[in-house]
Parts: structure tokens; C-alpha cells; sequence
């Protein structure tokens, strides 16, 4: 049985991607030498360890906060550009 076939512990997830990233990934993947799943499988897996060291440390929270205020103070000077228009 290959890594992308399907294991007893295991079940398929449906996500919709934009084209530009799937040919992102494509190309990754190709250089790996690996499929598309397998490559994506480990960016979740990493993105997922990742996540979970951060949370341990507290350093999830701050970064969910950094990245509201990033948005909050991108959606504020939208507000600010649009006034002058």
C-alpha cells in the first residue's frame, strides 16, 4: 500500500483551493519528487505541529492578535483612502 492511499485511520477531506496555489504546490511537489497529497499532507502536518508547539508557549494567542490588528488596521486606512476618494 502507498502513503496516498487510504489507511484504516484515516479519511478524505474535500478543501477548494485557488488555481494559482494548486500550481504553486504542483510545482513543489514535483521537485520533491512526491504527489500533490503528499506534499500537502506534510504542509498540514507541519502547519498543525507548528500550532500546537506555539499554543504550548503562548505564542499562538500573540500571533492571532498580531494578525487581527494587522487586518483591523489594513480594513481602517481602506476607510481612511475611500473618505479622500
Amino acid at each position: 500500500m502507498s502513503k496516498t492511499e487510504a489507511t484504516p485511520d484515516s479519511r478524505r477531506v474535500t478543501i477548494w483551493l485557488p488555481e494559482e496555489l494548486i500550481a504553486r504546490a504542483d510545482r513543489l511537489a514535483e521537485r520533491a519528487e512526491i504527489d500533490r497529497g503528499r506534499l500537502l499532507r506534510n504542509i498540514i502536518e507541519l502547519g498543525i505541529d507548528t500550532l500546537e508547539k506555539s499554543e504550548k508557549v503562548g505564542l499562538l494567542q500573540c500571533s492571532l492578535i498580531l494578525r487581527d490588528m494587522g487586518e483591523y488596521l489594513q480594513e481602517w486606512v481602506r476607510r481612511i483612502r475611500e473618505r479622500k476618494v
